[in-house]
């Protein structure tokens, strides 16, 4: 059941961080030069790598709950 959700959780995150690149660049794009606009952007940025950080740990949870209670997870 946990890799299940941690399957979900990092399908989910991943799309996520597409949506927050993809919002990033046309914020770029957009800027004209403004500083703001430009911040605004690289922020998106941030999100974005955050949100690929934590679906790795979705990934990496269910190995190290396995691990933890001396037990084989196999995370496909």
């Amino acid at each position: 059941m946990i890799i299940t959700v941690g399957n979900w959780m990092f399908g989910l995150l991943i799309l996520l961080a597409i949506i927050f690149i993809l919002v990033a660049a046309f914020k770029y794009l957009t800027a004209a030069g403004d500083p703001q606009k430009v911040k605004d952007a690289s922020g998106y940025v941030i999100y974005a790598a955050i949100a690929v950080a934590v679906a790795l740990l979705a990934k990496g949870i269910p190995a190290l709950v396995g691990s933890f209670f001396n037990t084989t997870v196999t995370v496909p």
